[in-house]
């Protein structure tokens, strides 16, 4: 998933491309080949101010952003090239924070991860989700690394696994279950690699 906050346009680059125009067939010319502009931005103490869209081809909205003198502010949006929503972030002064959803590609908002950030990094809880809703996977970030369990789940909502992370690094135990809750294999670690019943693979 791109990373918002990073989509800086310096004086010079603003040019080819860009418009104030909504886009129409054919698109408008523009040194990315799968993307068109529209931006509503000033020059003002030194960088960009003003919301800008930026298009697919095909005439959907791609990105969505608002700069502040020259720092990416408030909600920034990220769409499929279908125009569906694909992710929502927010930036303060040029960096991400807060609360990061990602959407399944055509899911009609169906949520397929949440993260929250802390100047840039990954903090707290991370859910990743089925489509159905149903929840796929939990886990804990700190500066940006796991921490803890990291657990996985079958759509149905049984335990398929759990792995011990330190730093961000497989450290300690990892089982894999079936779905009535016997356990399908299992390995230990030591920073990242397998140290302990690491023979076969039952999964």
């Amino acid at each position: 998933v791109p990373r918002p906050c990073e989509i800086g346009l310096n004086r010079r680059g603003l040019g080819v491309g860009f418009t104030n125009e909504a886009p129409k067939e054919p698109a408008y010319p523009t040194s990315r080949a799968d993307t068109v502009y529209k931006a509503v931005v000033s020059f003002e103490q030194g960088g960009w101010h003003g919301p800008m869209v930026m298009y697919w081809k095909s005439g959907k909205k791609r990105r969505e952003v608002t700069y502040n003198r020259g720092r990416q502010e408030g909600e920034y949006r990220l769409h499929y090239n279908d125009g569906t929503l694909q992710m929502v972030a927010s930036c303060v002064d040029g960096v991400r924070q807060g609360r990061q959803v990602v959407y399944y590609k055509g899911g009609e908002g169906k949520i397929q991860a949440e993260f929250w950030l802390v100047d840039d990094l990954r903090e707290g809880e991370a859910l990743l989700r089925y489509e159905s809703g149903a929840l796929r996977a939990k886990g804990t970030f700190v500066q940006n690394g796991i921490v803890g369990d990291f657990v996985t789940y079958y759509e149905t909502g049984e335990v398929n696994s759990e792995t011990a992370f330190t730093d961000g690094v497989k450290h300690g135990t990892s089982v894999w279950y079936s779905k009535d809750g016997s356990i399908k294999d299992e390995d230990v670690y030591e920073a990242g690699e397998c140290v302990e019943l690491c023979e076969g693979d039952e999964r």
